[in-house]
């Protein structure tokens, strides 16, 4: 898959998981997708369409209010996608507010579908990421 639609793929699934129409961006997401946060939130690996919506319902819980906002998409490798992403949120009943930039990494199967997702702390760390999992494949 050439890098721009690597790209593409990534902000159409983005945009539709930010609507909230999962509908849509599970049609972007591998029926075995796997998503993690090991350094956040709702920590494991969360396996297949099921597992993803189970991750994503305990993050939308977690949170009183949480906006996510699309600040740069970047071709990696082969098969990976990095983003940029500004996320702003209000912790359910804590009341902790957060505002950083936090990195997204995606790799890509050979269906063109998001086939692994990891939200990382930093985008220079998903970057970091997106390399190891380039050579180790």
């Amino acid at each position: 898959m050439k890098p721009e639609d690597r790209e593409q793929l990534f902000r159409e699934g983005f945009e539709a998981y930010v609507e909230g129409d999962m509908e849509r961006a599970l049609s972007r997401y591998s029926p075995e997708i796997e998503a993690t946060a090991p350094d956040w939130m709702n920590e494991g690996t969360f396996k297949g369409h099921e597992g993803f919506l189970e991750w994503a319902a305990a993050w939308q819980e977690a949170w009183e209010s949480w906006t996510q906002e699309l600040v740069e998409v970047r071709a990696v490798g082969e098969d990976h996608v990095v983003a940029r992403v500004r996320a702003r949120g209000r912790g359910r009943g804590s009341g902790v507010e957060l505002d950083q930039e936090v990195g997204q990494v995606v790799a890509v199967d050979e269906n063109g579908k998001a086939a692994y997702l990891e939200i990382t702390q930093t985008f220079e760390r998903a970057l970091e990421i997106a390399h190891e999992r380039e050579v180790s494949n």
